[in-house]
């Protein structure tokens, strides 16, 4: 079965302009998306630290804690909280509130 020459050509079209489309936001970088995979790795490294601060307190809680964890643990949260900061600049409503 055929299709009409006007659905062929506005089928073809549609390809073109999605191609196009993708060929740009190739060209413009991460494009619409990058806010999105912000978040996200904003709202990973939060519940990293947040897990981490409990494994801070369970090892407190022992009779003999090991120091050198709670030191590392706090070395990670120290480095994953100036990471998510400077995502938060990324955001475009922190940088609004910047000016």
């Amino acid at each position: 079965m055929q299709m009409p020459l006007l659905t062929t050509l506005i089928s073809m079209a549609t390809w073109t302009k999605v191609i196009l489309l993708e060929d740009l936001d190739r060209e413009l970088g991460e494009g619409m998306g990058e806010n999105k995979r912000t978040r996200r790795k904003i709202a990973s490294l939060e519940r990293r630290i947040t897990q981490h601060e409990g494994k801070i307190e369970a090892e407190r809680t022992k009779p003999r804690p090991k120091h050198w964890r709670i030191e590392y643990w706090q070395k990670e949260i120290t480095s994953w909280s100036e990471q998510v900061s400077r995502l938060h600049r990324r955001l475009p409503q922190a940088r609004k509130k910047d000016d």
